[in-house]
């Protein structure tokens, strides 16, 4: 049997099939770019994702200190406001303590004490004597 009238055509077969080192390259570097165009984007969103993450984190900041001016302004207004009633609090407190203080020392003096000395029963009952 005679196999050359085959040889021919099946090397050029496979020569048509081949794929050329030329044409690798060029898939290759074909791949490669459309990684690096994906890697790219990925990149690009990312950035763009922390960029607005940034620009909310900024807008809750300055409405957080909005808020807290606000507030201490707030707090400030209803301090000079109420400062005479506060004040008039403070003094008639004063006055109730200093009462129930020497109410204590009389009462510990009639024990023949002093209020520091009285054990906590005798100091429960000066509270509800008061």
């Amino acid at each position: 049997m005679n196999f050359r009238h085959l040889v021919l055509p099946v090397v050029l077969l496979f020569a048509g099939c081949h794929v050329t080192e030329e044409q690798a390259r060029a898939q290759a570097v074909r791949r490669q770019q459309r990684e690096w165009r994906k890697t790219q984007e990925t990149f690009v969103q990312g950035r763009e994702g922390e960029e607005e993450r940034i620009a909310l984190y900024k807008e809750a900041q300055l409405a957080h200190d909005e808020l807290l001016k606000e507030a201490k302004h707030q707090a400030a207004d209803y301090a000079r406001e109420n400062a005479g009633e506060i004040a008039y609090a403070r003094d008639e407190q004063a006055k109730k303590d200093e009462a129930y203080r020497s109410f204590e020392r009389d009462y510990a003096r009639s024990l023949g004490k002093r209020p520091s000395q009285l054990t906590p029963e005798e100091k429960q009952a000066v509270h509800q004597s008061f």
